[in-house]
């Protein structure tokens, strides 16, 4: 039984890497910009609080946000997380309004204990997604005729990563997360018009790679049967390596393909996080993280929008209640979120806030969980006439505890 169990979780590992590359995100205008939305809300468990988990160690789930929250894995434990996001998004303007939607495979992630006082944990997971499709129409000045433009982006920038955590002492721990960043980014324009005789489409396709790294640390005290504890990560600047590729064609069916080196550059900033994390015996926890990314650093060759530094405040709390008599009780989730996104258009900062609600239902005789959030918000400017977004996400991961090091007595 153990074999076989193991057996599925290495074919399941192998098998996700492609349904991973074709995945999209919440579907945003704003994605047009760079390698798109940056995900900063780790998994879906660190989602149902807003996207917390700097300081946050837990025995039986995967926090992703820092590395060194490894050190709190139960050592006889083999940890699985799958996750998986759908969203609908709700475009306005002045001319009118849309909807959208798309989800996918989010992450599977896997941690244990490799060696004493050694925590280990591998994966894919999403970085970046981008998801859109923009028409207007112009007048020729001086003239009747009519010039429609069709902007459409999809693809995004995933991960395969690599952590280790050791504990120093009792309170505190160092973590180190590499990954190795690919993806794709495809972006297509339309112009039509009766002066061109029909239509034109350029079609960029962007490939990616790059390799980063990102330390980590956590420290916990006790004071008065309850838990205090602080963490923080930081990342360097990422400078991905590209490939460019070009299709040109039009409505009369002539084509044109071709790879160029135009010095399209992508980047990812530096990047520091911080934040603080409060629990008691009774299984309450509240959580708030500071997010910072330097993106007024980032020069583009070409762009639609001023880059500024990025900030994200997130808040949640988690209750499990430790005083049932139930060996793995329910869990309750509430966070909040705002940023200020990396992008100012017209002169108008993008603000993106949203609140989030979550549950962790027990599996019968284990103590895996299924864990289920929703998440509301808003997108867009303070004030202008720019694209407003309105979006509701369904997030779903199921996160499996499986007592990898204890030999079974019978099946």
């Amino acid at each position: 039984m153990m074999i076989k169990t193991k057996l599925l979780y290495i074919i399941l590992i192998i098998s996700l890497p492609a349904a991973l590359l074709g995945q999209t995100g919440a579907p945003s205008a704003y994605t047009n910009f760079g390698i798109g939305s940056i995900n900063n809300s780790g998994l879906v468990k660190n989602q149902g609080m807003g996207g917390t988990g700097m300081a946050i160690q837990t025995d039986n789930f995967i926090n992703a946000l820092n590395p060194a929250s490894l050190t709190g894995i139960d050592s006889l434990n083999m940890l699985i997380d799958m996750g998986l996001r759908v969203n609908f998004t709700n475009y306005k303007t002045n001319e009118g309004n849309g909807d959208a939607i798309s989800g996918g495979l989010h992450n599977i992630s896997l941690a244990f204990r490799s060696a004493k006082n050694l925590y280990t944990s591998f994966g894919l997971s999403q970085v970046s997604s981008v998801g859109y499709n923009v028409a207007t129409t112009s007048t020729i000045e001086g003239s009747m005729d009519i010039i429609g433009k069709e902007y459409k982006g999809t693809g995004g920038v995933n991960e395969v990563y690599l952590s280790n955590a050791v504990g120093i002492g009792k309170n505190f721990a160092l973590g180190l997360k590499l990954s190795y960043l690919f993806g794709g980014i495809e972006k297509t324009e339309v112009f039509s018009s009766s002066v061109i005789g029909g239509a034109l489409s350029v079609e960029y396709t962007d490939y990616v790679q790059q390799f980063k790294f990102e330390p980590g640390f956590q420290y916990r005290v006790n004071v008065f049967d309850q838990e205090i504890s602080v963490g923080a990560t930081y990342s360097p600047e990422v400078d991905f390596a590209t490939n460019r590729s070009v299709t040109t064609s039009s409505s009369s069916g002539a084509g044109i393909n071709e790879d160029i080196d135009d010095g399209t550059d992508y980047k990812i900033p530096v990047n520091m996080a911080g934040g603080v994390a409060w629990a008691n015996k009774r299984g309450l926890k509240i959580a708030a993280d500071y997010r910072f990314q330097e993106w007024s650093s980032v020069s583009y060759k070409s762009r639609a929008a001023d880059l500024k530094d990025s900030h994200r405040f997130s808040m949640g709390a988690e209750f499990r209640n430790r005083e049932t008599k139930r060996a793995n009780p329910f869990l309750y989730q509430l966070g909040g979120y705002v940023e200020d996104s990396y992008i100012k258009v017209e002169g108008n900062s993008i603000i993106d806030t949203g609140i989030s609600a979550g549950i962790g239902i027990p599996m019968r005789n284990s103590r895996s969980y299924f864990n289920i959030n929703l998440n509301y918000g808003r997108r867009g400017p303070r004030g202008g006439d720019l694209i407003k977004e309105n979006y509701f996400g369904i997030n779903l991961s199921l996160s499996m505890v499986e007592f990898w090091f204890m030999k079974r007595q019978f099946d």
